[in-house]
């Protein structure tokens, strides 16, 4: 698996960037696009080179939907899963678990999440909350809080 690391100057371009690699290299069938871990120079620069994960999720959903088209599998990593829309099972946790969104409704605490991950209050009500990466806490610090994370939920429709 080929990994992409996404940054503020190419997060806009994940698309054509999955596009490129199969074009260039037809032998490619998977591309993980990750979320850049918070360290180093990255932590040092973080409003220079990191883009909010809200902005960067619905172009990652845009590759996702690309990586189909053209017989790619894209997985993400360090992405929240509820930002991925439609697209839950693309989570390179659901991707190396071999699980489907729909059979996480166990708890199981051996997924890897960030230390010290940040989670906010809609999280508390999320079925997979056990199986998310949560924000990394300098994340949460450089770019504050915002309302587009969601619970994901089992709940089925009242009868």
């Amino acid at each position: 698996m080929d990994d992409y690391v996404i940054c503020k100057q190419n997060y806009t371009l994940l698309s054509e960037m999955v596009s490129f690699l199969r074009r260039t290299f037809p032998s490619i069938c998977a591309i993980r696009l990750s979320y850049p871990r918070l360290q180093g120079g990255a932590a040092d620069n973080v409003s220079r080179i990191v883009a909010p994960v809200w902005e960067v999720a619905p172009f990652v959903r845009e590759a996702i939907n690309r990586g189909v088209e053209i017989d790619v599998h894209v997985e993400t990593e360090f992405i929240p899963i509820c930002l991925l829309g439609t697209r839950y099972d693309n989570a390179d946790v659901l991707c190396k678990a071999r699980h489907n969104l729909s059979d996480l409704t166990y708890s199981d605490s051996n997924y890897y999440r960030r230390p010290g991950a940040v989670f906010y209050d809609v999280c508390g009500e999320c079925d997979v909350l056990n199986h998310c990466c949560g924000l990394d806490t300098l994340h949460h610090e450089v770019f504050g809080e915002s309302s587009c994370f969601r619970a994901v939920s089992f709940a089925g429709p009242a009868l």
